[in-house]
């Protein structure tokens, strides 16, 4: 990564040329917070929260030393913008060179762009060439990159002209990761932070020493409250069948179904039952016999049934 110097940040701080030596870890990326070196003998030192590429993060102010803390903020990608002067030439031929020339220089840089082409536009002010810087080493090209066109030395050859970047038209934009984006936090928000997942790490043991004991007696439970529904339900469909009672199976007939004849050949329905007038005799010829009192003895009950019959 660059080891170019940050500039100090808003106001704080005593004289000096109002730059530093950016702080950096074993392999060459900046620390997430950068602080102005100690100039007094009270120690208090400005500081400020940058994203990977070294540049302070945006709606963030300076703060002193240990009051806060900062979180790496990483850049996704970094989206480039090359402005060259107007090229009297072919739309189509100039589009081709300049893709060429460009592609070149990323090559040689070892550099990847999100787009598979360039996009290259032409306007009446000038040439403009944009793409999108995507890898691990995106920073560190886009860095370079920067670098060229402000000394001059990024130009294509047209014609045998030099057509160098101009640096005012050419900007370069760190896309940053948004779900880190709230990089700073007080110390009492950190201990706070720290108490919280203390506090629940010490419930969550609490509850599982408490609930291993009892995971015995509530298995047991568990079993026994099934069986006593399954109970239940059964004794619930015994008293049911009991009470309605059950059809005979297979019994051959319906409501709408005639009756069966029986087996001796006649029909039930023909027979007369006893005490009343059968069909084809005259109701005078029937003997009349007197009615027999409930004190008339049993015997000649019989003997005036029988001389009646």
């Amino acid at each position: 990564m660059r080891q170019t110097q940050l500039k100090k940040g808003g106001g704080g701080g005593g004289g000096g040329s109002g730059e530093l030596i950016p702080e950096c870890d074993h392999l060459g990326r900046f620390q997430p917070i950068q602080c102005l070196p100690a100039k007094s003998s009270s120690g208090q030192v400005s500081c400020w929260c940058v994203d990977e590429a070294g540049n302070q993060v945006a709606n963030t102010t300076q703060f002193l030393r240990g009051e806060q803390t900062c979180r790496l903020v990483p850049v996704m990608a970094v989206a480039m913008t090359l402005g060259f002067p107007a090229m009297d030439h072919a739309q189509e031929q100039m589009e081709k060179e300049v893709r060429q020339q460009v592609g070149e220089i990323l090559n040689g840089l070892s550099a990847r762009t999100m787009e598979s082409t360039l996009q290259v536009k032409s306007r009446q002010d000038g040439t403009v060439l944009t793409f999108t810087l995507v890898g691990d080493n995106k920073i560190d090209v886009a860095s370079h990159l920067e670098d060229m066109v402000k000394s001059g030395h990024f130009a294509l050859e047209m014609d045998g002209h030099t057509m160098p970047a101009d640096s005012t038209s050419s900007k370069f934009y760190h896309k940053l990761d948004s779900t880190h984006l709230r990089v700073a936090a007080t110390k009492e928000e950190s201990s706070d932070l720290q108490d919280r997942s203390l506090e629940t790490r010490e419930i969550l043991a609490q509850a599982l020493d408490i609930e291993a004991p009892y995971l015995a007696i509530i298995v047991v439970l568990s079993v026994l409250a099934s069986i006593l529904v399954c109970g239940l339900i059964i004794g619930l469909v015994l008293h049911r069948r009991r009470t309605t009672g059950t059809y005979p199976k297979d019994s051959g007939s319906t409501l709408a179904s005639p009756p069966k004849p029986s087996k001796g050949g006649s029909d039930k329905s023909d027979v007369v039952p006893r005490g009343f007038p059968r069909v084809g005799i005259n109701p005078s010829d029937v003997v009349q016999t007197p009615q027999l009192s409930p004190t008339v003895p049993r015997s000649k009950r019989q003997t005036r049934n029988a001389e009646a019959w």
